[in-house]
């Protein structure tokens, strides 16, 4: 199983490309603004009067909230465009006779090697 999955993951490499960049770009993103909250020379605390005011600190607490609402759902939409893409695929394993458990085995294993893929490039692009 995990051959076979790691043989379909090589060849069908090209659309798996288009989330990995995604998902890589929108987590640098959403930690790029996470620092806004962590670092205390960017943090301000936001008071009732900030909000009342609509004062700087927080719009950019607002900014923050809305980039990382857009980079989540981006992640959504990229992860939903994969198995669209993959969604024959899924359907040939059934009828090759793959149960629900091996199906789900399988692209378990694509999404691990994927997701260890993705995290080497984060952290790369973080620690520069």
């Amino acid at each position: 199983m995990l051959k076979f999955a790691l043989e379909m993951l090589w060849t069908e490499r090209k659309k798996a490309y288009g989330l990995i960049v995604s998902i890589v770009t929108t987590l640098s993103i959403c930690l790029l603004f996470l620092h806004f909250i962590i670092n205390p020379y960017l943090a301000k605390k936001v008071t009732y009067d900030d909000i009342l005011d609509f004062s700087e600190p927080y719009c950019i607490m607002l900014m923050g909230l809305f980039i990382l609402m857009v980079c989540v759902s981006l992640i959504c939409y990229s992860c939903n465009y994969y198995m669209k893409l993959h969604a024959r695929e899924i359907g040939m394993l059934k009828m090759a006779g793959f149960n629900q458990g091996k199906v789900v085995l399988y692209q378990l294993i694509q999404k691990y090697i994927l997701s260890s893929l993705q995290y080497l490039a984060i952290t790369n692009i973080v620690t520069r």
